[in-house]
Order: C-alpha cells, then sequence, then structure tokens
C-alpha cells in the first residue's frame, strides 16, 4: 500500500453534508473539489492517515443563490477561510470497520471529532459522521429552527481495486 495524493492522482472522493431547514426540509450539498494524502493499510493502522483539505468554494446544493449565501461571512467565509481541514490523529479497528478520532478546522476553529467507516470490497472507504455546526461559528445567528444545528457528512474515498 502506498500514500496517495488526491489532488495528483486524482482518487474518486465524495463528500456530501445534510441539514435541515425550517424542521422539515432538508438541504442536501457536497464539495468537489478536495486536496491532500491518504495512506490506508488495514493490517497496519499506525501508519494510516488522512490529511484532507475540502475547498469551501468548491460548494454544490443545486441552487447558486444559497451557494453565495452560505459562502459568505454569515456562514463559512470562504474569502477568508478557503479550505476546511482534517487531520487523523489515530486510526483503529472497531467492531463494524474502523475509529478515527482526528482534528477538523472550519474558520480556523479546530475540534477533535470521532469517525466509524468501513472498507469495502473494491478498497473503497466510506462513512458518515455529525457535526455542531455551531461550534465551527457557522451561521451562528440562524437560530435552530431555521437552520438545524446538526450536520451529516457523508463521504466516499477509493483507493485503488483489490
Amino acid at each position: 500500500m502506498s500514500t496517495y495524493s488526491i489532488e495528483s492522482e486524482a482518487l474518486p472522493i465524495t463528500i456530501v453534508f445534510e441539514v435541515k431547514k425550517l424542521l422539515v426540509f432538508k438541504v442536501r450539498g457536497k464539495f468537489t473539489r478536495t486536496s491532500g494524502e491518504v495512506y490506508f493499510e488495514e493490517n497496519n493502522l499506525e501508519k494510516s492517515f488522512f490529511d484532507l483539505k475540502v475547498n469551501v468554494k468548491s460548494m454544490d446544493t443545486g441552487n447558486a443563490k444559497r451557494e453565495v449565501h452560505l459562502m459568505g461571512k454569515d456562514f463559512f467565509d470562504a474569502e477568508k477561510y478557503a479550505t476546511i481541514g482534517f487531520r487523523s490523529q489515530k486510526i483503529n479497528a472497531s467492531l463494524d470497520g474502523f475509529f478515527c478520532t482526528g482534528y477538523l478546522t472550519i474558520k480556523d476553529l479546530t475540534q477533535k471529532i470521532d469517525i466509524n467507516f468501513q472498507q469495502s470490497s473494491t478498497k473503497a472507504l466510506h462513512g458518515l459522521f455529525k457535526l455542531d455546526r455551531k461550534k465551527f461559528e457557522v451561521g451562528t445567528h440562524f437560530p435552530n429552527a431555521v437552520i438545524g444545528t446538526s450536520v451529516v457528512i457523508k463521504f466516499n474515498l477509493e483507493i485503488g481495486a483489490d
């Protein structure tokens, strides 16, 4: 197994998000540009790592007006904070796959997070986690009834064939 550079090898990675709006509707979107490095070997988890940067301006919600608002100062302030970063600290095996502890940085605010993920037979890594947008000062002016506090993040990263 080798280290994969997401930029140079154009590894397929999908990062999608979902948040409730007005307590009923779900707003979904994705980020289309990610860079960084990944090394994953299930038999050598001590050396495995993720070091990823997501380009905030690559957000796609299917609604250009919404995207402009989300990239503005009320939410991500993409002009000042162009990337979202994740760097793993430790990866362990779990009952249903793997468990990663790492640091997520949004708008220069870093929080320790835990992510459960699985590996498919095609060497794709996939999982999901939830985060509290207010801990990262994203959309803090909007009450929970307007925009849900909990954001679900799903990801899929293909790192090669068996």
